[in-house]
């Protein structure tokens, strides 16, 4: 089996001067984590590309979320992979360098989702240190918005065992609500089983009501992972949403699709790195 990646930085309207900035930065995130997936699972490897997304502040996600309007960061990641088919998810989490880490490990638990202080008082107990993801350019930005602006970091592998990994995260959409949940905390932002996986950005609430990430991967049980993005996507542009996603099932077909004006994203094509 060839070993796959698909990683995102996320999708909506984007100014020129963010897409020259994150283009390279995806590209360089994507082919670290495709040197390391030759050597490790699924699972390590879409935490590892997590990881370095959520520490790169161009990207909505840990280092540089979007702040609610009472200019806290409250953080969302969520982990699924095909061994165990198993949902785990912080929300809301806070003062956390990597959610992902906390999500990914709540996989051990009985109980897989966690949310608010208590998920922050959970990652403090496994060895998070104390950390503030606040940067000043994201508390310029929510004194100075002018339209709503959501985004998302998320990757798809495929390892050479043929198993699949998701993963997800989130600063959210800025200026919201404090409390605020977004698809991320959901299957439908996340999700994968031995068939195919997903990761969803876009706008969270149109993203829960059509459930896309599980809809896609269970359409796709039974077609193609092209029909099957095809087939909600004409379900999803109905209801009006607005969202991207990125794809990847057993057989290493990648699929990517997004009815934004703009996506971020980067996968491995054998040894070279396609960046769009």
């Amino acid at each position: 089996m060839q070993p796959r990646i698909i990683v995102h930085g996320g999708a909506g309207t984007y100014t020129d001067e963010h897409l020259l900035k994150s283009k390279p930065a995806i590209q360089q995130i994507c082919h670290q984590a495709h040197e390391f997936l030759k050597s490790n699972s699924a699972k390590d490897t879409a935490i590892f590309a997590v990881q370095l997304l959520e520490d790169c502040p161009l990207f909505n996600a840990g280092t540089g979320s979007r702040l609610q309007t009472d200019g806290k960061a409250r953080m969302t990641a969520a982990f699924m992979e095909s061994t165990r088919r198993k949902f785990s998810a912080v929300i809301n989490i806070e003062n956390i360098q990597n959610p992902i880490n906390v999500a990914a490990k709540l996989q051990e638990e009985k109980n897989s989702v966690l949310g608010g202080p208590e998920a922050t008082k959970f990652a403090h107990n496994i060895g998070c240190k104390e950390y503030d993801p606040i940067t000043e350019e994201k508390r310029l930005e929510l004194n100075t918005l002018t339209e709503e602006k959501f985004g998302t970091v998320g990757v798809v592998v495929l390892d050479s065992q043929g198993k699949i990994a998701a993963a997800t995260s989130t600063g959210g959409t800025s200026a919201c609500r404090p409390g605020r949940v977004g698809d991320v905390a959901s299957p439908a932002g996340t999700y994968c089983d031995t068939h195919a996986g997903v990761s969803c950005t876009g706008r969270g609430e149109d993203i829960q009501n059509a459930v896309l990430a599980s809809r896609i991967v269970f359409t796709a049980q039974n077609k193609t992972l092209q029909d099957a993005v095809k087939e909600s996507f004409i379900n999803f542009n109905q209801r009006k949403g607005s969202a991207g996603i990125i794809a990847l099932d057993h057989n290493g077909v990648v699929v990517v699709h997004h009815n934004t004006p703009h996506m971020v994203f980067a996968y491995n094509k054998q040894e070279e790195i396609v960046t769009y």
